[in-house]
């Protein structure tokens, strides 16, 4: 009994030292205008990085770069630090801390809301910490700890589909750092907590827990409760101690099991040594090394013993490892070997990769091994870890092969040759064709003995690989179950009892909920997930952002998103604050400390545009759009990080109003929650050191100091309970916090985390349709609960609204009930819909007839029924423009342009097309469209009036039909005067036809073969073909030029055709040839050939010669002939032609010669134009196959030369 007075008397007396603490820690706060300043000149609103982004491509959401670490720390440090101290004072949680475990103790629950956890199940988070068990002989038992979600174990790694179970969600920290097994005990298990990298959505810790009994139990070492264990970097532990690697307490090792602990590296211990552990390990021969460097100078110490001031140092500068220039140093050591260990540093002045160092002798000597280099072409190629080497660079070393080693960054590379090359094994997205591994690794532990199966921690959670050792190891996403993702925001569906929410988290994306109870979730889209919606008024319109301005927009429920709403990022904060009209459609962000942003028509054709704020004076730190606001108009509340609060009138407009609502708070606003009336305003800000919660009945006019008993922590998020306000819950750092007293003058704050855990939560979110809130815990998942509609009173007051309150004929309407009290039964009249009643909560009623109609809902709950409510005139139902008429062709050919027109008259006309491109005429009653596509194609349109009343779409089949075929035209391009050319083409055509320039086709003109005679000289003809498929549709080649040259006409007399050699044998010729430059003879007797215009050559020989004559003019050639005959003659030539006789003539058939004692040789037969038709040798001479007409037959003798004239009739 006296134990119990005592613990009685001594938990009033803490309550009451507790509260007078957090009063007398209160500061007084700084002037606005220094603050503000203040804002603006900090580091972290002028670094240079803050702005180095990548955004998402074409497409594809996975492809957003996933974490800034460093950005969200800085924008976490600005809005939470204490306005005095300049800096946020997490020491001052663990105060809280202690009072959430005495209000557990006291069962101090104010029927405050029980939590439900919903996920994700299958996405983890950020984990610094994973080990295999080694009392499970199989090997497959793994514990793990996320950074803000407590500690967890799995029996079973290696099933495909692991389960994970939580071990306490109530411990006063759970922020896991180290695990680690006593190796001579292994029933001994010691867990560290407190993230100590200097990313500030990391948790302090709260010392070391240690278990005796393998993990059934646990106990917090008292020993560790105290400021040097606030952040536990590594544990290891051998037979020399326990041994704790401490962010700013050095190493602290315990030779008692954790009862007590001394310092045995760090500041003076030896000299040069400092305080920021980075690493801890232990060697196959029990030495111990310790890297020393968190954003201080680095160095490597190794001490066999582990006592105070047995530690060497060993980088000394002349041994390969330099003493100067980097950083955090992580180890690694090799299992096989003790004289191996590899070094990775961190570059002091760019935070990236430094170098890797490898020794052989124990760190008596290094070398600088090879620098990984990731594919991935936003990974500089000489540092793996994208300027992250202080957040994500870790080693280990195979087992069983000293060589072997693999370090993580961003990804993960293996080295088989000690670091002298190495080779990529993942990717953040499964880019590059590398394995997907979640970006940004912190752990890398091998199975013991194992040189093939291999665990990963990363911002991710979980990943195992079962084949490391081959050349391109596989990997597996172990996370089911482990639920420790670290959430920003969260959305639900304003559908009672829907399941579907959306999550941004911290390197996971946005997630998008859709089952219920805890179960998976999809990545609706990637990078860090910030703020997110959904529209209110239609559930299949949702907002998703990645970090500053990068909004966007889903037409499927948030199942995927392919609008961008808004890209920017150099405007906002890194997590932007933002918040959405549901029913003007108008999203409002953060977009700089003299404005915030506006996107207008969200769920149509998004417009981007900003309001100034001149007197803002700092970023935007929390948006809030008024319920209340008359239907056109736009009201939004704005916070900023120094404390502001401004109401915005008719923000939708150009010319809004600005109003600065009281004083200024002191500190970043994080939430300013609307109650009853833009009147009743809650407001809340994440500083420590400064009040935390105001209320104002007055519109902001004054506000009143409602901290009450709550401890100095940031509190980022606060809802009222829309049933009785005096009931809120409150999103803190550690946890949500509930109070049923906000009435009074000091509230009674109490921990309301039932079935939560204690972990920082960024935002709450409530459903009106079936009053469901959801919390989103930055480490540990999303919650909801269905219990935070209490204290019931009073009948409803009935009241609603309705999504549109001109409608078309035809078109539904969605009314929402806006009734108080919690009703549970609704009675609705439609006049004029259809149905006429309805008994839902949310009814969608069908207008079909023309004019205005009445709603009336009543509303019931428990206590009683409300009166009616009437709004006369609500809903006005206009007529729908009729059905258009398209006119145009609806068989038409690739590339062809067309006219479509419609004669029905419109405000506005929409047409869409499939297959083609709109080349003008988009909003008007006359399209011109080419066809850009073969097939079966649309030409839609659809007719809009003033009112918005859109007529049915009409559709019009196109059929588009391919066009032929065709090659360019084959065949030369010069030719002469009356030269026979052929031309060819290949096509598919059915039908073509080729025109000529200049020249006369000989044969066909529809074949692909075609034979032209060029018969005009000119530069310029030309020749092409018209090709023609059956479907009509044409194609009219290139014109294919042709040069056509001038041929010359050679011709020439001679002064005799028959020459006597003993009369000289001499002949004449005159030229009468034309357009010829020069002219060649050749006289038939082999002599040599004149170039004279007239010549005179000797014959001296008797024969029959063919003279010829060839004209040129440098392009074109023509020749003329000509016979002459050369005889002896001896004097006798006229006694010859007597004696020479022809008969019959005329004859019909043949003509015999008499010619006595002379000697024949030879006779030609001329027709009547000169032309030699017939030659022989014989006397009797064949002529029945002439023509009949007039011949002459010259006679050859060796005696001369005869003609005679015959006459050939039948």
């Amino acid at each position: 009994m006296k134990n119990k007075i005592f613990f009685g008397t001594f938990l009033v007396a803490l309550t009451a030292c507790t509260f007078f603490y957090f009063n007398k820690i209160k500061k007084p706060q700084p002037s606005l205008t220094a603050y503000e300043q203040y804002l603006a000149d900090h580091f972290y609103n002028k670094s240079a990085d803050n702005m180095a982004l990548e955004m998402p491509g074409e497409t594809e959401t996975e492809a957003a770069k996933t974490d800034r670490p460093d950005l969200a720390f800085e924008q976490d440090f600005r809005i939470t630090m204490d306005p005095v101290l300049k800096r946020p004072a997490t020491e001052r949680l663990i105060i809280a801390r202690e009072m959430i475990a005495m209000q557990q103790r006291n069962k101090q629950t104010l029927m405050a809301p029980i939590w439900d956890e919903r996920g994700p199940k299958n996405v983890g988070g950020r984990t610094r910490t994973v080990v295999y068990d080694p009392n499970d002989l199989s090997n497959k038992k793994v514990w793990a700890g996320g950074v803000g979600g407590g500690l967890w174990y799995c029996n079973d790694i290696t099933a495909a589909t692991p389960s994970w179970n939580r071990v306490n969600d109530f411990w006063e920290n759970i922020a896991i750092s180290s695990i680690a097994f006593d190796p001579t005990n292994t029933q001994l298990m010691y867990v560290g907590t407190g993230e100590g990298w200097s990313n500030l959505d990391a948790q302090r810790g709260a010392g070391v827990w240690k278990s005796s009994n393998a993990g059934l139990g646990f106990e917090r070492l008292l020993s560790t409760n105290n400021t040097t264990f606030y952040h536990t970097q590594k544990i290891v532990v051998n037979a020399t101690g326990v041994y704790v690697a401490t962010k700013a307490g050095g190493v602290m090792r315990s030779t008692d099991g954790g009862t007590s602990f001394t310092k045995v590296l760090g500041s003076t211990v030896p000299i040069g040594a400092s305080n920021q552990i980075s690493d801890l390990e232990i060697g196959a021969d029990g030495t111990i090394y310790a890297g020393i460097g968190i954003f201080t100078s680095g160095s490597v110490w190794k001490s066999i013993s582990g006592n105070a001031n047995t530690w060497t140092k060993l980088n000394n500068g002349t041994n390969g490892f330099p003493t100067s220039g980097f950083e955090r140093v992580e180890i690694a050591v090799a299992p096989n070997d003790s004289n191996v260990l590899y070094a990775i540093t961190q570059d002091a002045s760019t935070n990236g990769l430094y170098n890797i160092y490898y020794s052989a002798n124990k760190g008596t000597s290094w070398t600088t091994c090879a620098k990984p280099a990731d594919a991935d072409g936003g990974i500089p190629s000489d540092d793996f870890t994208r300027t992250q080497a202080w957040y994500d660079l870790t080693a280990a070393v195979d087992p069983n092969n000293a060589s072997t080693v693999i370090v993580g960054g961003v990804d993960l590379f293996k080295s088989t040759n000690a670091g002298t090359s190495w080779t990529q094994i993942s990717h953040w997205y499964g880019g590059f064709s590398f394995p997907d591994v979640h970006a940004d690794q912190h752990v890398i532990t091998f199975k013991k003995n194992s040189s093939s199966e291999v665990l990963f921690g990363n911002d991710g959670g979980i990943y195992l690989s079962a084949n490391i050792n081959n050349a391109s190891p596989t990997f597996a996403n172990k996370n089911n179950g482990y639920n420790v993702t670290q959430f920003y925001s969260c959305a639900m569906s304003p559908t009672a009892a829907s399941n579907i929410f959306l999550a941004g988290s911290q390197d996971n994306g946005t997630q998008r909920f859709s089952a219920a109870g805890l179960n998976n979730t999809t990545r609706a889209y990637g990078g860090d997930g910030a703020f997110c919606f959904f529209d209110q008024d239609n559930p299949t319109v949702a907002i998703a952002s990645y970090v500053y301005n990068n909004y966007y927009r889903s037409t499927n429920s948030g199942t995927s998103f392919n609008t961008t709403l808004s890209s920017s990022s150099t405007t906002g904060s890194f997590i932007n604050p933002a918040d959405y009209d549901n029913r003007e459609n108008i999203l409002y962000s953060a977009y700089s400390t003299s404005a915030i942003q506006k996107i207008t028509n969200v769920t149509t054709t998004p417009a981007t545009s900003q309001i100034t704020m001149s007197t803002l004076g700092a970023m935007a730190s929390h948006l809030s759009v008024s319920p209340y606001a008359a239907i056109g108009s736009s009201t939004v509340f704005v916070g900023t990080e120094a404390g502001k609060v401004f109401k915005i009138t008719n923000a939708q407009s150009a010319s809004p109003t600005i109003t600065q609502l009281g004083t200024t708070l002191g500190g970043s606003i994080s939430c300013i929650e609307i109650g009853a009336s833009e009147n009743e305003l809650l407001v809340t800000l994440s500083n420590y050191g400064i009040t935390s919660v105001y209320y104002s009945d007055n519109g902001g006019n004054t506000f009143t100091n409602k901290e009450g008993n709550l401890p100095d922590m940031p509190v980022r998020w606060a809802l009222f309970n829309p049933q009785n306000r005096n009931e809120v819950l409150l999103a803190t750092e550690l946890g949500v916090w509930y109070t049923a007293s906000l009435n009074l003058t000091t509230p009674n704050w109490v921990a309301s985390n039932a079935g939560l855990a204690t972990t920082r939560v960024d935002m709450l979110q409530y459903r009106s349709s079936d009053n469901l809130v959801i919390a989103a815990t930055h480490g540990r998942g999303l919650f909801s609960c269905s219990n935070f509609t209490l204290n019931i009173t009073q009948a409803p007051t009935a009241n609603f609204t309705a999504n549109k309150l001109i409608v078309c004929k035809g078109d539904n309407v969605s009314f929402t009930d806006q009734s108080s009290d919690s009703p549970k039964a609704w009675s609705w009249s439609f006049n004029g819909g259809t149905p006429s009643t309805s008994s839902l909560v949310n009814p969608t009623i069908k207008y079909d007839s023309l004019g205005t109609f009445a709603v009336t809902l009543t509303a019931s709950n428990i206590i009683g029924t409300s009166s009616p409510i009437t709004k006369t005139a609500f809903i006005t139902v206009v007529n729908n423009p009729a059905l258009p008429i398209i006119t145009g062709y609806t068989s038409t050919c690739l590339s062809d342009t067309n006219v479509y027109m419609t004669l029905i008259k419109s405000d506005q006309y929409t047409w869409t097309i499939t297959g083609g491109n709109i080349i003008s005429g988009q909003n008007s009653d006359s399209l011109i469209v080419v066809w850009t596509s073969i097939g079966n194609k649309n030409i839609g349109l659809k007719l809009t009036n003033n009112s918005g009343c859109e007529s049915a779409i009409k559709n019009t089949a196109i059929k588009v039909f391919d066009k032929p075929n065709l090659s360019t035209i084959n065949g030369l391009t010069e030719y002469c005067q009356n030269d026979t050319a052929i031309y060819s083409v290949t096509t598919n055509a059915s039908y073509i036809l080729w025109e000529i320039n200049g020249g006369e086709i000989i044969g066909r003109d529809d074949s692909a073969v075609v034979k032209v005679v060029w018969k005009k000289y000119a530069f310029n003809n030309d020749i092409s073909i018209n090709a023609s498929n059956g479907a009509g549709c044409k194609l009219l080649s290139n014109k294919l030029n042709v040069i056509t040259n001038v041929l010359p006409k050679a011709s020439f007399t001679s002064n005799i055709d028959t020459v006597m050699i003993n009369k000289g044998g001499m002949v004449k010729f005159t030229n009468t040839s034309t357009d010829a430059s020069t002219l060649t003879w050749d006289f038939g007797d082999s002599s040599q050939t004149s170039s004279m215009e007239h010549p005179t050559h000797q014959y001296i020989n008797p024969g029959t010669y063919i003279v010829t004559l060839i004209a040129s003019n440098g392009n074109c050639i023509q020749q003329f002939q000509k016979t002459i005959v050369v005889i002896m003659g001896t004097g006798l030539e006229n006694n010859l032609i007597k004696q020479v006789s022809v008969s019959p003539n005329p004859s019909s058939d043949f003509i015999n010669i008499k010619y006595g004692k002379n000697h024949l040789m030879n006779v030609v037969v001329f027709d009547a134009i000169g032309k030699s038709v017939l030659f022989s040798n014989e006397n009797k001479i064949m002529i029945k196959d002439l023509p009949n007409g007039y011949y002459m037959l010259r006679i050859f003798f060796e005696e001369g030369v005869v003609d005679k004239k015959i006459i050939k009739k039948n």
